[in-house]
């Protein structure tokens, strides 16, 4: 995969999880618009290099962790994504990465 179709996955990930929570007050639509993008840039520089499958499982799990974490309705902080894309990628079979040195 190549940054732009991750980026897409990550966009159609992050719609469908944001829409459970109420968008800050202070944005108007297209305020919210452009947070979305900026979200989905930060998010997705920070996912490790792995296949579709294995990328689409990592995101599912920190939606898990937003989840569990987050304490109000409203959106998550971009902080809080980090936290869970970095706890994630920690636990991430070395072996699931593309371009590793452990094909042996």
């Amino acid at each position: 995969m190549n940054y732009e179709n991750r980026k897409v996955i990550v966009s159609s990930w992050l719609f469908n999880l944001l829409k459970r929570y109420e968008p800050p007050t202070h944005l108007d639509d297209d305020a919210a618009r452009e947070e979305m993008v900026l979200m989905v840039e930060d998010i997705n520089s920070e996912l490790p290099n792995i296949d579709e499958r294995y990328f689409k499982e990592h995101l599912e799990k920190v939606a898990r962790h937003v989840r569990k974490n987050q304490n109000s309705r409203r959106w998550p902080t971009i902080a809080m994504f980090m936290k869970g894309v970095r706890e994630n990628s920690k636990s991430l079979d070395a072996k699931k990465t593309i371009g590793n040195d452990n094909d042996s």
